[in-house]
């Protein structure tokens, strides 16, 4: 019995990478305001950047987040927003369609576990 499956069984965790309280935030945010970017994200959070920026590169590593193109976010995608349009001075990050199925499973019991 190898140990890569017992990891992928193990609750938390997803294709074998533990999922922690702070990826679940990122996740969470962005489900929430639809697009957005780290530094905002620390902001609203009262977490340093760096553990936002380590989050975000673990959450791409995985395909659960993808870059936002564009130069330009409208507000009706980016609900946050008070603008009705923002230029893009910063990477903003969205999540992918993987993300959003993620999203969705997440549930108490899930969380419990």
């Amino acid at each position: 019995m190898s140990g890569e499956n017992t990891r992928e069984k193990r609750p938390g965790s997803y294709r074998g990478f533990e999922i922690l309280p702070i990826h679940l935030y990122v996740l969470v945010h962005l489900k929430k305001a639809s697009v957005d970017y780290a530094k905002m994200m620390a902001k609203m959070s009262s977490l340093p950047l760096e553990l936002i920026e380590d989050s975000i590169n673990d959450l791409l590593e995985l395909g659960l987040i993808e870059r936002d193109s564009g130069s330009a976010i409208k507000r009706s995608r980016a609900r946050f927003k008070k603008a009705f349009e923002v230029h893009k001075h910063h990477t903003y990050y969205h999540l992918s369609r993987e993300g959003e199925l993620f999203v969705r499973s997440i549930d108490e019991r899930w969380l419990k576990d």
